[in-house]
């Protein structure tokens, strides 16, 4: 598990988990990338989106072939 949602009463909380981001990066350069996916999966299910949904829009676990990938131009720098 790279990150989780919560709905913890009125509130939200997402949680990155570091040591599993930086082991699925796999090297420095890989981990801005890790860490953009999980906050955008993290995200996603912020705003009511199901697993099957991500897998859609490729930031879920079981990405769809020919899903949308998102793009490194669309990571900040």
């Amino acid at each position: 598990m790279l990150g989780l949602y919560q709905q913890l009463g009125r509130e939200s909380q997402i949680t990155l988990y570091r040591r599993p981001i930086i082991r699925a990066a796999g090297s420095p350069e890989g981990l801005r990338r890790q860490i953009h996916g999980t906050l955008l999966h993290e995200l996603g299910h912020l705003f009511g989106m199901s697993e099957e949904d991500l897998d859609d829009y490729g930031i879920g676990n079981h990405p769809r072939p020919g899903a949308a990938p998102i793009r490194d131009s669309e990571i900040p720098r």
